[in-house]
């Protein structure tokens, strides 16, 4: 990647993350139930024994609610827990989302206890981001953690949880970065 590449994807990232933030608490919160809804509708969710999922931080899609519907719905649910000297991530299960504790960045992770779960059967990522496109380029944050561990693990079915409102028209990528199988939106699920 060339340096004028990597300048336009730190452009990126602060373009995103200023169009994510501007979004108001209340068209999140509206958005963020239609999403819930468009994922429990699709076949990967149904097919999935477990669900690696997130917890929604900021101005994320809020996956709250959508933890406590995985568990609902008789999941296994896992949260990943970040290691950054380490630079990687593992996910752990949940069964009670009062049980995390504020982690790396402030972001709330589960205790280290039971095995993270790639032995699962049919396992379904749900992924954060700062913005998509139509190619199911996904923009993260800079750091790796899911491109290094989808390395690890690609036949993992990946989903990219968000607004319609951070689609660009393409994001710019490099050897490590990993496309996601689809995004929902609260609009659309783009396959």
């Amino acid at each position: 990647m060339s340096n004028y590449e990597i300048n336009n994807k730190v452009c990126q990232r602060k373009k995103a993350k200023a169009v994510r933030e501007g979004l108001s608490n209340e068209y999140r919160k509206e958005c963020s139930l239609s999403i819930e809804k468009q994922l429990r509708s699709t076949l990967v969710y149904h097919e999935a024994s477990a669900v690696f999922s997130y917890a929604s931080f900021g101005s994320e899609v809020d996956t709250w609610e959508i933890n406590r519907m995985i568990l609902r719905d008789g999941k296994r649910l896992y949260l990943p827990k970040t290691y950054p000297k380490e630079m990687k991530m593992m996910f752990y299960p949940v069964t009670d989302l009062s049980s995390l504790e504020a982690g790396y960045m402030g972001i709330y992770e589960p205790l280290e206890i039971g095995n993270h779960g790639v032995k699962e059967d049919r396992i379904l990522m749900l992924m954060p981001g700062l913005a998509f496109d139509r190619e199911k380029r996904r923009l993260g944050y800079g750091g790796g953690y899911y491109d290094r561990y989808l390395a690890q693990y690609p036949e993992l079915t990946t989903i990219m949880l968000a607004y319609a409102k951070q689609e660009m028209p393409r994001i710019i990528t490099e050897k490590t970065d990993r496309e996601v199988m689809q995004i929902i939106t609260e609009n659309e699920i783009i396959t």
